[in-house]
């Protein structure tokens, strides 16, 4: 990773380890280790603000300030290991006992189900499908690469486009994985609401567990 000062000449190409862009802390190796570690603190640091309140205000105060975190930038750190994955699903599950009130042995599938809520995940899939989603117009072209196109089981399925090697393969993978009847949903919506409800019941603790379904 480099960082350059650039005033009247070039003086001057620092080496770094990692570098905060635009919220997204990058580091040399691209293993995403240093973002999920200032996320995970920022996480707990933040802990207190659900000590105090109601369920519905811990819930609200959840989505608009510790879900946004974890969601920001989600496609891109999402490929991250399952080490780090687990890391933050830690520290949402301490989050959600002190909502729920639960104890430290309680399941935390059974609070994710119980208040609607998506795990780690089950983020990365949601914002997968929404981005296919909301692209199909740009994904359908005249190339076999990256068109939508019906199998024999009729099936709506993306190609995969081998100009784009990682994410977008692996957001067209995680698309083809859902429902027909999802699929096939026109509305954004509704579709995003659907996925939603139907991500929240499966409860993922893993993205290998959608995919194996």
């Amino acid at each position: 990773m480099w960082s350059a000062n650039i005033d009247d000449k070039l003086k001057e190409i620092k080496q770094v380890r990692s570098q905060k862009f635009l919220g997204i802390t990058i580091d040399e190796h691209l293993n995403w280790n240093t973002h999920t570690d200032k996320l995970c603190s920022s996480l707990k640091s933040s802990s207190y603000l659900f000590k105090y309140c109601d369920i519905e205000t811990l819930k609200t105060v959840y989505h608009s300030y510790f879900e946004s975190k974890i969601k920001y930038g989600i496609l891109s750190w999402g490929v991250t290991k399952k080490q780090n994955i687990t890391s933050i699903l830690k520290c949402r599950e301490r989050i959600l006992r002190i909502i729920d009130k639960a104890q430290y042995l309680n399941s935390c599938r059974v609070i994710f189900k119980k208040l609607g809520l998506l795990t780690v995940p089950g983020l990365i899939i949601k914002e997968a499908c929404l981005l296919v989603k909301e692209n199909l117009h740009c994904l359908n072209d005249s190339s076999d690469r990256g068109r939508v196109y019906n199998t024999r089981k009729k099936e709506t399925r993306i190609a995969k486009n081998d100009d784009f090697e990682s994410n977008l393969n692996f957001c067209k993978h995680i698309f083809n994985k859902l429902q027909e009847n999802l699929k096939k949903e026109e509305n954004s919506k509704i579709f995003k609401r659907r996925v939603t409800e139907y991500l929240c019941g499966r409860c993922l603790f893993s993205i290998d567990e959608f995919l194996e379904q």
